[in-house]
């Protein structure tokens, strides 16, 4: 987890609401990865300026410039995993 926290390439957009929304879901890898990007098209397209997201209050001026990450359940399981193994019902 220390090495995931310090790695110097985490300028990548993944809101913990997508996490925790998409959890909900049980989905597979390709399935995950899939309704991820859906997702996150779906926040940043809203007119409003409430995306509904604490990413959008975060240091990033425009968020549509960060990019997503390659494989958003490897890294929801590497990010997360001890606490869905924890918490999880």
């Amino acid at each position: 987890m220390v090495n995931e926290v310090n790695n110097e390439k985490n300028a990548i957009l993944m809101p913990v609401e997508s996490v925790l929304e998409l959890a909900k879901e049980n989905l597979s890898e390709s399935k995950y990865n899939k309704k991820f990007n859906e997702w996150m098209a779906l926040k940043l397209q809203r007119s409003s300026g409430n995306m509904g997201i604490s990413s959008q209050y975060g240091p990033v001026n425009f968020l549509e410039d960060v990019p997503f990450p390659k494989n958003p359940f490897k890294l929801m399981k590497s990010r997360f995993g001890l606490f869905f193994g924890i918490f999880s019902t």
